[in-house]
């Protein structure tokens, strides 16, 4: 899958608007490489100016960035990007309304920008092998006091946890989720978030 990205739209709403640093944006493009080698992704992220007054593009390790020099805007070089690659598996991730209304033009499905920030991190951040995750009764320690009372007390308690009346599926429910009638580009968001 293509993941393509508006660079500074990312950065700006994880910094809540403040500026970005050469720094921070070298660091996020490091953040891509080892996402996109992890997840086997191409990723391609835009950004508005750059070191020179023409457009730039180069590649760093699994993740293509371009700078769009004084001429063009990141939306412009990411609407031809949109055109382009409209036929293959591609993402757009942006918060831009009109970048995703574009992209929705071409049935490409987008992710708000913060929200692929937050999966990508917790990507990054999971380690090791499946067989050394917890499991879902498995007790996590979090200090390094020990109280094998107090252990044996939360696991037993763990076991009868009421639920929710919200997390409860609704009984005027007609169809089971699955079923329900997704619109052609929601059943394309859904599967790229699944390989995210």
């Amino acid at each position: 899958m293509l993941i393509l990205i508006d660079g500074y739209n990312v950065l700006k709403g994880v910094a809540r608007g403040g500026e970005v640093s050469d720094k921070e944006r070298d660091q996020f493009v490091a953040q891509l490489g080892a996402y996109a080698r992890r997840k086997k992704h191409k990723v391609t992220v835009v950004f508005d100016g750059g070191m020179y007054g023409w457009a730039d593009k180069e590649q760093r390790g699994s993740v293509t960035v371009i700078f769009t020099g004084a001429r063009e805007t990141a939306d412009d070089v990411i609407r031809k990007q949109l055109k382009k690659h409209r036929s293959h598996d591609v993402l757009l991730v942006s918060s831009d309304r009109e970048l995703n209304y574009n992209a929705s033009r071409h049935e490409i499905p987008s992710i708000d920008a913060e929200d692929f920030y937050l999966l990508m991190r917790a990507a990054l951040e999971r380690q090791g092998d499946a067989d050394d995750a917890p499991t879902e009764h498995e007790a996590i320690k979090t200090t390094e006091e020990s109280s094998p009372e107090l252990d044996k007390l939360m696991q037993e308690a763990s076991v009868t946890v009421p639920h929710k009346r919200e997390d409860l599926p609704s009984k005027d429910a007609s169809m089971p989720d699955e079923k329900r009638g997704l619109s052609r580009m929601e059943r394309k968001l859904l599967e790229k978030l699944k390989k995210l």
